[in-house]
């Protein structure tokens, strides 16, 4: 892991004054300079999954980045640059403070959304974690982080096993025991908050025997909420 400070690093009493400054919504902690932390959910035991495979001299974008952890995780690993994008105005705000608190001259944050990338930006790795199930249009968005992909696309979903649908323990026991690897999509009832799930067969033959945009998937385990997967999605 890459050292993770710099001489550009900003003084412990800059840390403290950031994190006076703001409230955070709880969602993602991030490690600050001095020993300092925002207060949020650890996404520490994620690292290792998301970055199953080496990131060492490649480049990444994490598409839907809050504040931007991930990126700051890809450099500590050796990625020679972490782009994060987001359309929220305040993630945007607070994470490229975030950049400036570490001095770090490798990543950038900006507000922007997926469709905005030209197919000549390409990154070596690209990140898309618990966003499919937002868009409206998850062929599309696939299609643009595949178009946009050099080697390697993280695709973390809710499967149709979520958690949080609304399933009765009945169905649900139905659902894990005879139809979990059934090409199965789930359209949530939530207008545009949570919009689609796939079972991971559904996710193959969508993405991959259909629409072609990727040339195998590798299966990991998420460290997130139950009854999401990670998808390593290879393009090469």
């Amino acid at each position: 892991m890459e050292s993770q400070g710099n001489k550009n690093m900003a003084s412990k009493e800059s840390v403290q004054e950031f994190l006076n400054k703001h409230t955070f919504d709880g969602y993602q902690s991030i490690d600050l300079p001095h020993g300092l932390r925002i207060p949020g959910a650890d996404s520490r035991t994620r690292v290792e999954v998301v970055f199953r495979h080496p990131v060492r001299e490649k480049t990444v974008l994490d598409v839907g980045c809050r504040y931007g952890f991930f990126c700051h995780e890809a450099v500590r690993r050796g990625a020679s640059s972490a782009d994060g994008i987001d359309i929220d105005p305040t993630y945007v705000s607070i994470a490229q403070e975030i950049v400036g608190l570490w001095g770090w001259s490798n990543v950038s944050i900006e507000r922007r959304d997926l469709f905005e990338i030209g197919t000549q930006e390409r990154y070596d790795i690209v990140l898309f974690l618990n966003v499919l199930h937002h868009v409206l249009s998850p062929v599309e968005a696939m299609k643009k982080v595949a178009a946009i992909t050099n080697e390697l696309a993280v695709v973390e979903f809710p499967t149709v096993l979520a958690e949080h649908l609304p399933y009765g323990w009945f169905s649900r026991l139905i659902l894990r025991a005879f139809c979990s690897r059934l090409p199965l999509a789930y359209i949530g009832s939530r207008a545009y908050h949570r919009a689609w799930y796939f079972s991971e067969a559904a996710f193959i033959n969508l993405f991959v025997t259909h629409l072609e945009l990727f040339k195998k998937v590798e299966w990991g385990s998420s460290a997130s909420k139950g009854g999401r997967r990670i998808a390593y999605c290879w393009v090469k």
